[in-house]
């Protein structure tokens, strides 16, 4: 999954984002701004050979295993920036 969203400025505010040519121009401008847009994807999950399954590292803040668990990752700034996982 990916999800684009404008970035705040320094003064807490979401930069304006304008694509006057369609698709073709939203993709160069997520491509060539990234101190504007977010472009957040899945991180993907690693291989545990010792319990035979794959995992994400939630840091302790997720307790119960689902398919529906995922962290949303900004490579321009190298930070999880949504963690959603089942607590109970």
């Amino acid at each position: 999954m990916d999800v684009v969203i404008p970035r705040l400025t320094k003064s807490n505010k979401a930069s304006v984002v304008r694509s006057v040519d369609g698709e073709n121009q939203l993709k160069l401008l997520i491509d060539e701004s990234p101190q504007k847009i977010m472009r957040l994807h899945n991180k993907a999950p690693t291989f545990d050979e010792k319990q035979k399954v794959f995992i994400l590292d939630f840091k302790g803040k997720v307790k119960e295993a689902s398919v529906k668990n995922f962290i949303l990752h900004d490579n321009y700034t190298k930070r999880d920036c949504m963690v959603f996982g089942k607590h109970t």
